[in-house]
């Protein structure tokens, strides 16, 4: 039986496989890469449409700021503007002395030029004359008017201390008269021998300015304050009862030292990351706060963010299940080839079994050929050698005298017997064995 050939050793295989693996981890590697590109862009234009929301949000309340600072170095400049008509009237009057101040300015005709002094001025709660021993002198709310000092107040302390202040802006406080939180713009009384004569005081109720803030509110999250350089806050909207309340870096960092300017910082009043601009009064140490809670601002960003996110996560989506679909794709194609390759070198394998197969059947023919070919040689030799005995002794006889029958005899076995070569060796020869005479064949 023939010995099938070695199967093709599995190693051989290895490469095609190898390249065939490598493919797919280059497609999830160029899926991966891409998905990342895709995050790493959307994460940048995220980034900087934060950064541009901010600068918006900055600028914005940068500008609000600044309006807001004109617009209140006015409303106190009018203020300003009325205790420097007053003090034009004690000086005409010649009320410029510590002891003419108080006698000359207490009568009602005075106490009806300062009500006129608030014509036009709303946000004047009050104009006050103040004695240098702090007595209320004058003033524009009622008549007659009422006992009051003021010597214990901040404004008159100051203004006593040192006369060479312009003017004082008093912390807030509550209006000895209404009740209602007030802030004092105090400026010294004349004086015609440079002492100590009294103050003027222009009283502003802060709800003008809450009021006001009101109006141009900037919404949740926003809030403005006016505030002294100290970092006292005068006023707040909305309110949050910080009145009166000292910040030192409340809002000054974010001047830098200047006139106006922008940080994002945590507030001291609620503690959120607010973006805060502050512009300076131009005229007088207070300045302006307008802030804005950074969650706020970031609203309708936080909106396009959840929106491209979806969209990059849909992108990311997409792609990933292209990659795997291909990939799948590409493992079945891959899987088809191998089976067909595995198919093709079965049936080459085949062949080349039944090849070997046919050449050795030819190889065993041919030996067959050869042993039959040596036999029949053999027999051809081992039986002509007794057969031309016998037609020897049957030539030996035909050339005796014999009867008719005889002869007959004689020559026919001549004729059966002559052995042609070509015959024998194309004829299938069996031999058996049989009981025979050797008379009767002669015969």
């Amino acid at each position: 039986m023939p010995t099938p050939p070695a199967p093709a050793d599995p190693a051989g295989d290895a490469p095609p496989r190898r390249r065939n693996i490598r493919a797919p981890r280059l497609l999830y590697a160029c899926t991966g890469l891409i998905i990342a590109v895709l995050i790493v862009a959307d994460l940048a234009a995220l980034l900087n449409l934060r950064a541009s929301t901010l600068r918006a949000s900055e600028s914005n309340l940068r500008n609000i700021s600044l309006t807001l600072a004109e617009q209140a170095d006015r409303t106190v400049q009018g203020v300003d503007m009325a205790l420097a008509s007053m003090a034009e009237f004690v000086t005409a009057a010649g009320a410029d002395s510590a002891t003419d101040f108080p006698r000359k300015m207490a009568g009602e005709a005075v106490h009806a030029m300062l009500r006129e002094k608030l014509v036009g001025l709303p946000y004047i709660n009050a104009v006050t004359m103040i004695g240098s021993n702090g007595d209320l002198i004058n003033f524009s709310r009622y008549w007659p008017i009422p006992q009051v000092n003021v010597a214990d107040r901040d404004y008159f302390i100051a203004l006593r201390a040192d006369r060479t202040l312009p003017h004082v802006f008093s912390v807030p406080v509550r209006n000895r008269g209404d009740n209602a939180w007030t802030v004092y713009l105090a400026r010294g009384a004349p004086s015609r021998d440079g002492g100590f004569t009294g103050l003027l005081l222009g009283a502003i109720e802060l709800t003008y300015f809450e009021d006001f803030y009101r109006k141009v509110s900037l919404g949740a999250g926003g809030a403005i304050s006016l505030t002294r350089l100290d970092g006292v806050n005068l006023a707040r909207y909305p309110a949050a009862g910080v009145t009166g309340m000292r910040f030192p870096d409340g809002g000054l960092r974010a001047l830098h030292g200047s006139t106006a300017g922008v940080i994002q910082d945590i507030s001291p009043v609620d503690g959120a990351i607010r973006i805060k601009a502050a512009a300076r009064l131009a005229n007088f140490p207070l300045f302006v706060l307008v802030t804005q809670t950074e969650a706020v601002a970031l609203a309708d960003w936080r909106s396009v963010a959840w929106l491209l996110s979806l969209i990059t996560a849909g992108c990311a989506a997409a792609i990933l299940v292209a990659a795997l679909a291909i990939g799948h794709w590409w493992r079945q194609q891959q899987s088809l080839g191998q089976a067909r390759t595995e198919h093709a070198e079965a049936e080459q394998a085949r062949a080349l079994v039944e090849a070997e197969l046919a050449r050795q059947h030819e190889r065993h023919a041919e030996a067959e050929s050869r042993a039959r070919s040596g036999f029949l040689a053999m027999m051809s030799h081992e039986i002509r050698t007794p057969m031309n005995a016998v037609l020897g002794l049957a030539g030996s006889l035909a050339d005796t005298p014999l009867a008719p029958t005889q002869r007959e005899s004689a020559v026919a076995t001549f004729d059966t017997y002559s052995l042609d070569s070509a015959e024998f060796s194309a004829t299938f020869w069996r031999l058996v064995t049989c009981a025979h005479s050797r008379r009767a064949t002669v015969r």
